[in-house]
């Protein structure tokens, strides 16, 4: 394992390369997949773990190394998604070295940082190979052949090697700490004196060791719930069953929660028929007060999706949004966050001013994947059109 220290347009990065990996199941004991994870860690003398998923959610890849990021990992990532990719060369230039990986079957398997020279004596023996170069660093003006042609097609920063207390806690396992304590009550217990007790203070450790995993794992936990809705709003709100209730004085449509929208209304002197229609056909509820009506319809979106925000940065989400709210002509106001151990939670107030579905759907693209969720979201109406949809966001990351 190596680590080298560089940048990428001024912007330091660290690239730990040619890390250890070893594959496990997420089946079986957390307790013994901790011990083999501390094993591996001193056996490689990594003091960071990184750890990448399996898309079938069987196994973990655990990579070994030092504070810093995987360009390997980013590279496997992307290319699993790259039918034309196979045993290609991928060339990525820093300001002052180039970072260089050989693929076979779409898996990195030897990784190289080196200088222009070195290079030039390593692409003879890739002739016969395809080379893909894109851009970065400085050192992308003395590649020559082959010239980047184009920005890079995933995140070289996206997957970081964490403290080893870190990465172990935020995937439920236990951390050496948590280990020591209960092997410390495991052997007192072991004593002859506390024969007897032995099993109930192993039991104790373990249970405490536990709950700490819990409660690390709950402060990782972000919800992924707010493309889902957007998109779900946009198709609903602007349906041609739901306009039919602008005949009916249509004026707001209001997310209640997770499973329920609000339509609501004013009809002077009428009857609402069109909006008691659109009850009646979408099993929703529908009540009548003076001229003020309001239909509340259940939805079934899963926007209340909720999972781990391991791999996802504050700093980078913030500046994500900020880039699709934009897209969607939205007004964006920061504010107050809060910080809870690793993580940190920004809220988000967008205003976009005469909405359309088009805006939302946009919206909804920019943020699909990551971890953002909806906390409120309010659309009014002035005839046909939306007069403005106003929206919380709010997005959980790791602190910088």
């Amino acid at each position: 394992m190596e680590r080298v220290e560089d940048a990428i347009g001024g912007k330091v990065v660290a690239v730990v390369y040619d890390a250890p990996q070893l594959p496990l199941p997420t089946t079986g004991s957390r307790w013994a997949r901790s011990r083999q994870l501390h094993r591996f860690a001193r056996a490689n003398r990594a003091s960071h773990l990184l750890r990448v998923r399996d898309a079938s959610g069987d196994a973990d890849t655990w990579w070994a190394g030092r504070s810093g990021v995987s360009f390997a990992a980013a590279i496997d990532a992307w290319a699993e998604t790259e039918a034309a990719i196979r045993d290609d060369i991928v060339l990525v230039p820093l300001d002052k070295r180039i970072y260089a990986a050989e693929l076979e079957d779409r898996l990195v398997e030897k990784e190289h940082v080196v200088g222009a020279a070195r290079l030039k004596e390593m692409m003879a023996r890739w002739q016969q190979r395809p080379v893909r170069a894109f851009a970065g660093g400085a050192m992308g003006r003395s590649l020559g052949e082959p010239a980047p042609s184009g920005a890079l097609p995933f995140d070289p920063r996206m997957h970081r090697f964490r403290p080893m207390p870190i990465a172990l806690t935020a995937a439920g396992l236990f951390a050496p700490a948590q280990m020591a304590a209960a092997a410390a009550v495991a052997a007192v217990a072991a004593l002859p004196q506390f024969d007897l007790g032995r099993h109930e203070h192993w039991n104790d450790a373990d249970r405490l060791a536990e709950a700490a995993a819990r409660e690390h794992a709950a402060m990782l936990e972000g919800s992924y719930g707010a493309a889902t809705v957007l998109r779900g709003l946009a198709e609903v709100g602007w349906h041609d069953a739901a306009l039919l209730m602008h005949r009916d004085g249509l004026t707001e449509m209001r997310l209640e929660d997770a499973y329920e929208i609000s339509f609501s209304g004013t009809s002077p002197g009428l009857f609402p028929e069109a909006a008691a229609r659109y009850a009646s056909a979408y099993s929703a509820s529908f009540n009548v007060s003076g001229e003020r009506w309001v239909v509340r319809r259940p939805v079934f979106w899963g926007g209340a999706e909720k999972r781990s925000v391991e791999g996802f940065r504050s700093r980078r989400l913030a500046q994500d949004l900020h880039a699709g709210a934009n897209g969607a002509r939205a007004e964006v106001k920061a504010l107050p966050g809060v910080s809870s151990g690793p993580t940190e939670e920004r809220s988000y107030a967008l205003r976009i001013a005469a909405a359309t579905p088009r805006d939302l759907a946009f919206l909804a693209d920019a943020l699909a994947g990551r971890p953002f969720g909806l906390s409120h979201a309010r659309c009014t109406f002035a005839g046909y059109m939306a007069s403005a949809c106003e929206i919380g966001i709010v997005t959980k990351g790791m602190a910088e």
